[in-house]
């Protein structure tokens, strides 16, 4: 084999070996989570109700947060602040917190504080059975998302 020929191998090898490793790799370095949101058509306001551990109607007071921030990773959250007008089920406070992803990929949902909602929550898990994880779970704030039925009340 004449060294042209020898060196074109050598290259050819290195080239695949490289694309070898760039495609190997790319799972393992480079990916990043894929987050998408799918909601099952249209749900009943009955069915929405029984799903949903609380359901209240009230305005947005504040926000702190921004859904579908610059540079979000979905793992982050927003959270709103809530005056009640009325209870229709579950336990609300005063002022009353929600919260939600800040993405909407991640089934995030953007309110706008000033205006009236009909909200559709569920609680937080506690982290486990006994009497002082349910009183920290209910501390937290209410869990909302885009496939809860949360909507704004004109």
């Amino acid at each position: 084999m004449n060294p042209t020929a020898r060196n074109a191998s050598r290259l050819v090898g290195k080239a695949v070996l490289a694309t070898g490793l760039v495609v190997g790799l790319t799972p393992v370095l480079g990916a990043n989570p894929a987050y998408a949101c799918s909601c099952i058509g249209p749900v009943s306001e009955e069915k929405l109700k029984k799903q949903a551990q609380v359901v209240f109607k009230g305005k947005v007071k504040s926000k702190s947060g921004t859904v579908d921030s610059p540079g979000s990773t979905g793992a982050e959250t927003v959270t709103y602040a809530f005056s009640v007008s009325r209870t229709y089920k579950g336990k609300v406070r005063v002022p009353q917190l929600v919260a939600t992803a800040n993405s909407s990929a991640t089934c995030g949902v953007r309110l706008s504080v000033g205006s009236t909602y009909m909200v559709y929550a569920t609680r937080a898990e506690p982290a486990n059975k006994s009497k002082a994880a349910r009183r920290a779970a209910d501390r937290k704030p209410l869990q909302i998302n885009l496939c809860g039925g949360t909507h704004k009340i004109t």
